[in-house]
């Protein structure tokens, strides 16, 4: 975890709590609506001219905006996508194999929102920097390989001792 990632998330939770900034970062995964968020990315020292960079940041300050969430969570995105169904379910494959298909940030980003709805609607706590740096660093061969391998590796992971 990288400590800008951590502090990026520490801001938007802090920043979120005026009703107005929230409002405004939970619309800024919208291209249309991106421009009114700019000022709190670059007020935290985020360069905006990178679009892959931006539109992280972006998901990352909606999703947390959107869920009014108030601390960082614990699980990554394939422990969360499992933890959503109930095992050996055909829905959670197709979601995780959706992920892992992805082949750069940009289609990621694209797939991201509908899942992260549905990880927040079960009530599961995200690890949001977590998931910044993996978006931050997906477009590197060796560190999506990386990436992908711990996402599977959590969703289908089996916990014997229930067992």
């Amino acid at each position: 975890m990288s400590e800008k990632s951590d502090n990026f998330v520490k801001y938007i939770i802090e920043i979120c709590q005026n009703s107005g900034t929230a409002s405004i970062l939970k619309n800024s995964v919208r291209e249309s609506m991106e421009i009114r968020a700019w000022e709190f990315l670059v007020g935290f020292g985020i360069n905006i001219e990178f679009e892959t960079d931006r539109k992280a940041y972006l998901l990352i300050a909606s999703e947390i905006a959107k869920n009014k969430i108030s601390t960082n969570g614990l699980l990554n995105l394939g422990e969360a996508i499992a933890k959503c169904y109930p095992p050996d379910s055909t829905a959670a494959s197709s979601k995780i194999r959706r992920i892992l298909s992805c082949q750069d940030t940009d289609e990621l980003i694209m797939v991201l929102p509908s899942i992260l709805s549905l990880i927040n609607s079960k009530g599961l706590k995200l690890d949001y920097v977590n998931l910044l740096d993996c978006l931050l660093w997906f477009n590197f061969e060796d560190s999506q390989k990386k990436t992908k391998l711990r996402w599977a590796n959590s969703f289908y992971k089996k916990d014997f001792a229930d067992e």
